[in-house]
């Protein structure tokens, strides 16, 4: 059973304890589920656990250094107090790296909230900056405490690099009631993290799908195809090699699903009045950075000899996988670029702190990736100015199927 987990990230001094507190203090959140509070930093306020709404559902752990975190002890804590969410206080010197390889697979991040004093933000900042940096592209939602009218010109400036945070005092009546209010509103469920693969607009009951696969159907194809399935859609798995004949015997074909690395071959068998699209190119529009990803495929027309690429390997990939980002695109690219084209790699969740030198990023975000993960990836590399791609969306372009696929995923009203 997936675990929901909500995780408060921050410095000392933020405001945390003081939130989840009265969180756990507010009957309206507590309605006799059994919750886990790992608290990971030792601030200096404490939790009073007799002013709990619901005190007997809610067991404290402490943990003094992310070391002692064990994803083994927390499954036995799971099934001994038979949890259904967990509040995580993590501490501000640790990387969600850290935290999260210590947590048991089945505990899922529901909503990642950063809080920040706004009075010592910018020294934070200036002074821990990596630290910053992975609590920001982690979080959905920023919370700067202590905005008192003292530190007004400092509070505006803030305003101005993050709009969309909120900001508050939590020695003010009513601030932390107002922030839960647009929290409740957040709160995910595990449908809302992920969604449906298949967008509404690209198949209708009754309609013909063909889906290519190299050998065994995988995870992500099969969830693909359910999702077809229950929009009424007639699934026929094939394996690529038998494509052409499948068209020919088949007496209408409403949409083609190919991998990404196979365009090349399938484009001509493919009619044109046929929708053609890829898995890779499903997720990453599911995830909500496709549009992203073709504008930054457009890019490789702008291509040089002394451009420089970084390939961004952040999934758990198969091999065939690895190949594609380290052999194919490589391949490709230098062959209608030219071979002096500068290719780096980067393996890991974590991206380059400097990406100014790279004219285009190309991400490897296979289906292990969460959608959270891959948003927060290609929010750096915008911001730092630098377009973003992935492995579908550089392979529809080299096939030259780029506005072919844009046109099945991104129809123009």
């Amino acid at each position: 059973m997936e675990i929901p987990v909500y995780l408060f990230t921050g410095f000392l001094e933020a405001g945390k304890t003081q939130f989840i507190q009265e969180t756990l203090e507010d009957e309206n959140f507590n309605a006799g589920e059994n919750t886990l509070l790992l608290v990971c930093e030792e601030g200096v306020e404490e939790y009073g656990t007799s002013r709990f709404a619901d005190a007997e559902h809610i067991h404290i752990e402490y943990v003094e250094g992310i070391e002692n975190l064990d994803a083994h002890k927390l499954s036995l804590l799971e099934h001994n107090l038979q949890l259904d969410r967990v509040m995580i206080e993590q501490n501000g010197m640790t990387t969600a790296k850290d935290l999260l390889e210590r947590l048991p697979e089945n505990w899922a991040i529901y909503q990642e909230v950063m809080f920040a004093d706004a009075q010592t933000f910018q020294n934070y900042n200036t002074n821990m900056r990596s630290l910053v940096v992975d609590k920001l592209q982690g979080c959905e939602l920023i919370v700067f405490n202590r905005c008192d009218e003292a530190y007004a010109g400092d509070i505006a400036k803030l305003k101005m690099e993050f709009p969309d945070a909120i900001f508050i005092s939590a020695n003010t009546s009513g601030s932390i009631s107002l922030l839960r209010a647009r929290l409740s509103q957040m709160v995910r469920t595990s449908e809302d993290i992920e969604g449906s693969l298949v967008p509404d607009n690209l198949v209708c009951e009754g309609d013909y799908v063909l889906l290519l696969v190299p050998e065994s159907v995988l995870i992500h194809e099969y969830l693909i195809m359910m999702d077809l399935i229950n929009r009424g859609a007639r699934c026929v798995i094939i394996h690529e090699d038998d494509l052409e004949n499948a068209l020919k015997e088949i007496p209408r074909v409403d949409l083609v699903i190919a991998y990404a690395r196979s365009f090349g071959k399938v484009r001509d068998i493919v009619p044109e009045n046929v929708p053609l699209t890829s898995y890779s190119l499903l997720y990453a529009k599911q995830r909500g950075v496709l549009e992203d990803f073709i504008a930054g495929a457009r890019k490789l027309g702008d291509l040089k000899e002394n451009s420089r690429i970084l390939v961004a390997v952040g999934s758990r990939a198969s091999e065939v996988y690895k190949e594609i980002g380290r052999i194919k695109i490589p391949r490709s690219l230098r062959r209608v670029v030219g071979e002096e084209l500068q290719i780096d790699y980067n393996f890991g969740l974590d991206l380059p702190e400097d990406l100014s030198s790279y004219d285009l990023v190309i991400h490897d975000t296979g289906a292990t990736m969460s959608t959270r993960s891959v948003q927060a990836r290609v929010a750096i590399c915008r911001e730092a100015g630098v377009p973003s791609a992935n492995y579908g969306t550089v392979l529809a372009a080299l096939a030259g199927v780029l506005d072919r696929c844009e046109a099945v995923l991104l129809p123009k009203e």
